[in-house]
C-alpha cells in the first residue's frame, strides 16, 4: 500500500507538470514561463519515481546481501 501511495504522488506530479505545460486550465502567466514551470515540475515528477526506484532496488540489494551472510556464518 507504501508503494502505491508513493508511485500515485509522483504521477501526480506528473500529471500537474503536463497540466501547466499545456495550459489546460488558464493560468495568468506568459507562455514562455509557463512551459518552463511545467517542463519542471513534469521532470521533478520523472526524476522522483527514478530515485525512488533506485533506493527500492538498492535497499533489496542490501537486505538480500544481508540473508547470504547470515547464511554464511
Amino acid at each position: 500500500m507504501n508503494n502505491f501511495i508513493n508511485y500515485l504522488i509522483k504521477f501526480v506530479i506528473i500529471a500537474f507538470g503536463i497540466v501547466i505545460f499545456f495550459n489546460i486550465f488558464e493560468l495568468d502567466m506568459p507562455d514562455t514561463t509557463r512551459r518552463v514551470i511545467g517542463v519542471i515540475v513534469f521532470l521533478f515528477g520523472v526524476y522522483r519515481i527514478v530515485l525512488f526506484r533506485s533506493k527500492q532496488s538498492q535497499y533489496r540489494f542490501e537486505v538480500n546481501k544481508g540473508e547470504e551472510d547470515d547464511e554464511d556464518e
